[in-house]
């Protein structure tokens, strides 16, 4: 998705300047929706996968810029197809970037993989990117829609979803669906 806006920055006596941006979002690790099996079973409670979260991402910045950074991000993108060789046609986000990488944290991390991070955080650092992430718990929201009768605050609501993700089975989840 690409969205183009407007936003005023002040200086000073008041100045007001606008500039033109661009902004792209992208998601990972969902399937989109929570559903309940024939045998009355949440898909983000199957047996050794985690679907629990939804991740997003907005990336933007100047339009002046775009020539600029594009540059950038093509040098980061070739030296990534050389540190793992990689042909063109694979898209680096999901050849890269899995779940089983991260199964011992940063112990499972070989060489190749630091050094990859350490050039991808390094171009949000180093250049003018305005980023935001946001991570959504499908337990949370479906605890939030199941008990929208009770006014929960929101610490209620951590703590109710904390324990499902922590102590929940198969039949503590069958109890609730029914």
């Amino acid at each position: 998705m690409r969205l183009v806006c407007a936003f005023d920055r002040i200086y000073g006596k008041g100045c007001v300047f606008v500039y033109k941006c661009n902004f792209y979002f992208d998601e990972s690790l969902h399937d989109r929706k929570i559903l309940v099996s024939n045998e009355s079973v949440l898909n983000i409670w199957r047996q050794g996968r985690d679907e629990d979260k939804y991740v997003g991402c907005f990336v933007g910045w100047l339009s002046s810029d775009t020539n600029i950074l594009q540059r950038l991000y093509f040098d980061f993108e070739t030296n990534v197809r050389q540190l793992f060789s990689l042909k063109d046609d694979f898209e680096i986000k999901s050849s890269l970037i899995k779940s089983v990488q991260y199964r011992y944290g940063l112990a499972s991390f070989g060489d190749n993989s630091c050094e990859f991070y350490s050039q991808y955080f390094g171009l949000l650092k180093d250049t003018e990117i305005f980023w935001h992430a946001v991570v959504v718990s499908k337990v949370r929201v479906f605890i939030q829609k199941t008990l929208r009768l009770y006014d929960l605050s929101s610490a209620e609501l951590y703590s109710v979803s904390k324990f499902f993700l922590t102590y929940a089975d198969s039949e503590l989840a069958d109890a609730v669906v029914r």
